[in-house]
C-alpha cells in the first residue's frame, strides 16, 4: 500500500489511549496515533490496518475492546488483545436478535457505553442496554449463523402504544438514529417522531434516574425535548449523530439538505429554549459519527 487509504465518511471512535479509529469504504478499519493526528491524516499512513467486516458504528468498552453494530440485527465486539497489529480479524463476540420483540435488536444505528459499562443501542423502535456480563456470554464468533437471540436487560421504548395492523411487532412513537451521555450520565437520542402532526425531527433526553427504573417504566417522557425551528421543517432531514464536548456543549450533525448541518447546543441552551448557538456547514457528511480527541473527561466514552 502506497498511499492511505481514502475514507468516505466512514464511522469513527476515539480510544482511551486518544488513537482514531475509522471505518474506509471497503468496511476495513483504521487507526492513527494521537502523534499522527496532530500530522495531516490526508498525508499519513495509518498505524494499523485491519481487515474486518465493519459496516456499523463503533465503541470501546473499558477493557479496549471495540464493539460494532450492522444493520443486519447484530453487534459484534472485537477483543483488544485483537486490535494491536495490522491483520485480518473477526469479532470475539456476537449478540444478534431478529426484530421480533421491542427487546431484542433490530437495525442498530448508534452505540454507546455508560459508566457501568452497560451498551446503549439506539436500535430503530427502541433503545436497548445490555450488561457487561451479558455482552461477555454471548456466542463467540465460532458459532454459524443463525445465532441465538440476545434480549436486551434493559429496554426503553413505546412499542406498546402503537400496533402495525400486521400482527406483527408493535411499532413506537419514536424513530432512534443515535445517543450519547452527558457527564452527569443523562442519556440524549437524535430522533424522528413521525407520530407528532406534522412529523419531526427531535433530540430528547432521558435522565438517569429515568434510565435506572426502566424496569417498572420503559417509556418514561422525556425530560427534554430540542425541536425543529418552522424554517428547518420546510427542507430539514434530521439531527442524527451526536457528542459532546469538554464544556459540557452537544454537537449535532445532520443529515445532508439545505443549510447547516452541524450544529452546537450550549449547557446554557439545554437548560432553557433548546435553541443552537452555532450552526455550521462543513464539508462531508456530519450526520454519520461524531467524535471528540481527546475524550473530554468525565464523559462515560470508554475506555
Amino acid at each position: 500500500m502506497t498511499s492511505p487509504p481514502a475514507l468516505l465518511d466512514g464511522f469513527e471512535a476515539i480510544d482511551g489511549q486518544g488513537n482514531l479509529w475509522a471505518q474506509a469504504p471497503s468496511s476495513d478499519l483504521y487507526t492513527w496515533t494521537p502523534a499522527q493526528l496532530l500530522q495531516s491524516c490526508a498525508s499519513t499512513m495509518p498505524a494499523i490496518g485491519l481487515a474486518a467486516f465493519i459496516t456499523g458504528p463503533i465503541a470501546f468498552d473499558s477493557q479496549g475492546s471495540l464493539w460494532t453494530a450492522s444493520g443486519s440485527g447484530y453487534i459484534e465486539g472485537y477483543s483488544s488483545s485483537d486490535l494491536g497489529a495490522s491483520q485480518s480479524t473477526g469479532p470475539s463476540w456476537v449478540v444478534a436478535g431478529d426484530c421480533g420483540a421491542p427487546n431484542l435488536l433490530c437495525n442498530p444505528s448508534g452505540l454507546a457505553f455508560d459508566s457501568n459499562g452497560y451498551l446503549w443501542v439506539a436500535n430503530l423502535y427502541s433503545v436497548l442496554a445490555f450488561a457487561p456480563t451479558t455482552l461477555d456470554q454471548s456466542p463467540d464468533a465460532g458459532l454459524h449463523d443463525p445465532f441465538p437471540n440476545t434480549p436486551a436487560d434493559l429496554t426503553l421504548t413505546s412499542a406498546a402504544e402503537l400496533d402495525a395492523g400486521d400482527g406483527n411487532l408493535p411499532y413506537a412513537r419514536y424513530v432512534f438514529n443515535d445517543l450519547a451521555f452527558d457527564a452527569a450520565g443523562n442519556l440524549w437520542t437524535s430522533i424522528y417522531d413521525y407520530q407528532a402532526n406534522p412529523a419531526t425531527h427531535e433530540i430528547v433526553e432521558f435522565t438517569q434516574a429515568q434510565l435506572q427504573n426502566l424496569d417498572t417504566d420503559e417509556d418514561p417522557t422525556p425530560a427534554f425535548t430540542i425541536h425543529e425551528t418552522a424554517a428547518q421543517q420546510q427542507a430539514f432531514l434530521g439531527w442524527v449523530a451526536l457528542a459532546f464536548d469538554v464544556d459540557g456543549n452537544l454537537w449535532a450533525g445532520s443529515q445532508s439538505g439545505a443549510g447547516p448541518n452541524l450544529f452546537r447546543f450550549s449547557p446554557a441552551s439545554l437548560a432553557k429554549d433548546g435553541l443552537p448557538d452555532i450552526t455550521l456547514t462543513v464539508p462531508g457528511d456530519p450526520s454519520i459519527s461524531l467524535a471528540f480527541s481527546p475524550i473530554p473527561a468525565g464523559l462515560p466514552i470508554q475506555p
